[in-house]
């Protein structure tokens, strides 16, 4: 275009410009101000209306697909709280809210919600950093059914954990490493997740010092004797250089504090490294069954361990 061109285009949309303004200064005046015209017309109106709504809808579908679909209803989750953090679902931020749905034939689903619900599926809420933290362990299943997550949820997990950014922390169960308590509830808590069993803590932190050196001893000869595990076996419990249960003269001596320390440190070395869930749960099986040995209640609550 031609600066007089340019000029008279200006005028005709009533925009003020210098007469002796540059070719390219005029040239972006009037680009500018058929801009704001378009704008501002109703058809344009009409356009961005329609492209909220498109932005709106994928928004929408995103965080289903992301976050499930308890994000919008959470009382439809059939449990109430994160299994490994134990933090009401309520309570999870909204960017680490995750949910997946299965079908349970078991689980009888009220009438009232069939409607609502015609696929008979059950779904189950978490904090996505506490299946993330189960993930980098290699626990695979549904902590509520121990049944193998479908690889489509586990890839979920791993987009749900991604979107989050920049907030994201893997989260361990809700304790720090600090008293005897905090690092019995973790102990045992990650038992219930790799076997389904049900563990009061206490039982194990009531057990008084001749019971607490007989589950030592009790653990030492399963170890090196009972199990009767070649090397190779053993590599996949513990790392090579490792050693759990040792030191058992020692051990004979210690006060109560020093042999739950040990013990527990032990405990976790067993269910920290295993790959395979399933020795995972062997390992975990190992202590319940020592600790059913010394303690009346864990044999009352388990009597199917109990010797």
């Amino acid at each position: 275009m031609r600066i007089p061109e340019i000029k008279a285009g200006l005028r005709l949309r009533n925009v003020r410009f210098k007469a002796n303004g540059k070719k390219q200064l005029l040239y972006d005046l009037l680009v500018e101000s058929m801009s704001a015209e378009r704008i501002q017309s109703p058809s344009c109106h009409r356009d961005l209306i329609k492209l909220q709504a498109v932005v709106r809808g994928w928004l929408v579908r995103n965080k289903l697909r992301v976050h499930g679909a308890a994000i919008f209803n959470r009382a439809t989750c059939n449990n109430a709280v994160d299994p490994v953090t134990l933090t009401e679902l309520d309570d999870i931020p909204a960017q680490f809210f995750f949910s997946f749905s299965i079908t349970r034939p078991d689980i009888e689903i009220p009438p009232e919600s069939y409607f609502s619900n015609p696929d008979q599926k059950v779904t189950y809420g978490f904090d996505v950093r506490s299946l993330k933290s189960l993930l980098e362990k290699t626990m695979t299943e549904n902590p509520f059914t121990r049944e193998p997550l479908p690889k489509s949820v586990q890839d979920r997990i791993h987009a749900c954990f991604e979107c989050s950014s920049p907030f994201r922390r893997v989260l361990s169960p809700r304790i720090a490493t600090g008293s005897v308590d905090e690092q019995a509830f973790k102990c045992f808590h990650d038992i219930y997740l790799a076997t389904g069993c049900f563990v009061d803590e206490a039982w194990f932190l009531r057990l008084n010092r001749l019971r607490l050196i007989d589950m030592f001893r009790h653990c030492y000869n399963t170890w090196r004797y009972r199990i009767g595990a070649t090397p190779e076996i053993r590599q996949r419990f513990v790392p090579p250089g490792v050693h759990v249960f040792s030191n058992y003269g020692e051990m004979l001596g210690a006060n109560p504090y020093h042999l739950r320390r040990v013990l527990l440190s032990d405990f976790e070395k067993l269910l920290s490294h295993p790959q395979d869930p399933a020795d995972r749960c062997t390992a975990a099986m190992w202590i319940l069954i020592a600790l059913t040995t010394v303690s009346d209640e864990a044999a009352d609550a388990l009597p199917h361990l109990a010797s």
